[in-house]
């Protein structure tokens, strides 16, 4: 029996099947093992069908587990990402068959079939299906081809006709065009005037019945009395994107006749702004990219989003005004250049709204802690840890509270004894910064509030985290004692003390730090407890709350805050280790 695993004999956070019946050393009779393991001490790993959660969230998307543990989402034509949750293609995006592409969540790329082209797929390759035997099909318009042979004197339509064929021995009859007809076996009454006339090699003889004039009707590319001259367009076929048709102008010049809803010289840009509303609350815009239009909405007052549909701005409107919202988006533009500003700006915030809102901002406990247990016993978190508030932290749990009518008390010490919390937070609901994804932990007297201030730990995220906990308790000397120097017991012994439990040189100093943003700013500080029936600072005061220590220095400095060390005190000694956990972890 593995005794290092929780808890006492039961591996992979197993529970004692009776509850808190054990044997006298400590393993438990029998284990209740968590989904994927067995085992009499759940020390089997049971194959877990990890695409039961359905975690593809894409329309259409498939799951597909690997035996490594860990899972692929296979994508649908169009979606990507790991989820295959970003799709920037609609139903009828592409034309004829073709196969939409997410570039980006907003833009999207048509993969055409044979034969079409276009943006859309919606034109069609003349040349498609076209056998020009040894030459090879030319694009003349959307419409229209022509077989160019090659040069060694092969002719037709298609290029099917070998030079040297004598076709009047294949019987053959004739039938002559005006001014050819027969004399003697099979020759020419009279010449005619494209007779001889080569066009350079590059087009082909035309007369008018009837006259002697002939002219050059010249291939593409090609211009001159004779096709001698390669235009333009001839030299840089490519040069019209998207389909678009290189003109050439009879005095040298040149354009691109572009497809429908294509535009710019090159017929490079594509009116992207049609295929978007902006949710109507917002302009479309767009921006040539290499090779790509990329769509971007220039969204109304108080929406955002790359399609406007976010209305968190004006949500901020309706809590702040406009005055405050304002000053609110400024920070956050600029949270990547100066992280620090942002972290404390958030707590002053979020402290403008009303507690209720302001707790389900936070991690319920069901959310935070998924798993508990003291001495190899379930618990259940929502009857073993007590709640509160913090102004700065947000939501916290305390295990061990005063106020917690239940008393947990070791039986032996170790690594195996004591409390086990498995705690998880979603990574992807965080900000980006890693250490913003852990969670804090206190470790504290059961009669004293924790702040901001206080030692803190933070285990390392997908790690197994030990602490192993020290107390000392030691007293100040009584005053008028030769060593003695002034103490607080209570926090009537100070000026001002705005926290509830006992007294702390941190809520004391934080207290003094209140009275002078009631003095310097005329309200007090939201991110902190305050006085009842304090002035609670708006946004528009975040500058002078900002500027208080800056320009006063640390509160144990100023002459008017008295904050003595507490008289009685217990001090925690932590020591604290991790290792990685082998199974995947999913928080």
């Amino acid at each position: 029996v593995n005794q290092t695993f929780p808890p006492v004999g039961c591996q992979n956070f197993g529970v004692c099947a009776s509850g808190i019946t054990v044997t006298p050393n400590y393993n438990c009779e029998t284990c209740k093992c968590n989904a994927g393991y067995g085992g009499d001490r759940c020390e089997n790993v049971i194959p877990v069908d990890i695409c039961a959660s359905n975690p593809c969230t894409g329309v259409k998307s498939m799951c597909l587990p690997h035996t490594t543990g860990k899972y692929e989402c296979i994508c649908p034509n169009g979606a990507i990402g790991a989820d295959c949750s970003i799709n920037a293609c609609l139903p009828t995006s592409c034309q004829n068959g073709g196969r939409c592409l997410t570039l980006t969540p907003v833009v999207f790329k048509c993969i055409c079939p044979p034969g079409l082209f276009g943006y859309f797929c919606e034109l069609r390759n003349p040349c498609a299906g076209v056998d020009c035997g040894r030459g090879y099909c030319q694009v003349m318009d959307p419409q229209t081809f022509y077989c160019v042979c090659p040069p060694d004197g092969t002719y037709g339509r298609y290029c099917m006709t070998a030079p040297g064929i004598d076709l009047c021995d294949l019987q053959i009859t004739c039938y002559c065009h005006y001014g050819w007809g027969y004399g003697g076996e099979t020759s020419a009454l009279w010449p005619m005037p494209c007779d001889g006339v080569t066009c350079s090699g590059r087009g082909q003889c035309q007369y008018v019945p009837g006259q002697t004039e002939h002219f050059c009707l010249c291939d593409y590319g090609w211009t001159g009395a004779n096709c001698e001259t390669q235009t333009f367009c001839g030299l840089t076929p490519w040069w019209c994107k998207n389909g678009g048709d290189c003109v050439d102008n009879p005095d040298g010049t040149y354009y691109c006749n572009c497809l429908s809803n294509y535009y710019e010289e090159r017929c490079r840009g594509y009116d992207v702004c049609q295929a978007t509303t902006c949710s109507g609350r917002g302009k479309c815009d767009q921006e040539l990219q290499p090779e790509v239009m990329v769509m971007k909405c220039a969204c109304d007052n108080w929406y955002a989003g790359l399609d406007c549909s976010d209305d968190s701005p004006q949500k901020l409107v309706d809590a702040y005004g406009v005055e405050n919202y304002l000053k609110i988006k400024a920070l956050v533009d600029d949270k990547t250049s100066n992280n620090a500003l942002f972290l404390t700006s958030i707590p002053f915030m979020v402290m403008q709204l009303e507690p209720p809102i302001r707790e389900g901002l936070g991690y319920q406990i069901d959310e935070l802690i998924t798993h508990v247990e003291f001495e190899g016993m379930t618990l259940n978190a929502s009857e073993v840890f007590e709640f509160f508030m913090d102004n700065s932290l947000g939501n916290c749990y305390t295990f061990g509270s005063s106020n917690i009518n239940s008393t947990f008390s070791l039986r032996s010490t170790g690594f195996e004894s004591g409390l086990r919390v498995r705690v998880g937070s979603t990574v992807n609901e965080s900000l980006s910064w890693d250490e913003k994804s852990a969670c804090t932990v206190f470790v504290h007297e059961s009669t004293k509030t924790i702040s901001s201030e206080s030692i803190n730990y933070n285990p390392i995220p997908g790690d197994l985290t030990r602490m192993v906990v020290q107390q000392e308790t030691y007293s100040r000397l009584r005053m008028g004692s030769l060593f003695s120097m002034a103490c607080a017991r209570t926090p009537n012994d100070v000026n001002s003390f705005y926290t509830t439990g006992g007294y702390t040189i941190e809520a004391c100093f934080r207290s003094c730090y209140q009275d002078m943003a009631q003095k310097m700013c005329g309200c007090m500080d939201p991110r902190y407890n305050m006085k009842t029936n304090a002035t609670k600072c708006q946004f528009a005061q975040f500058d002078c709350c900002e500027s208080i220590i800056p320009s006063r220095g640390d509160p144990s400095t100023w002459n008017e805050c008295f904050c003595p060390p507490a008289c009685d005190e217990r001090q925690f000694n932590v020591v604290m280790t991790s290792s990685s956990i082998e199974d995947d972890c999913e928080y």
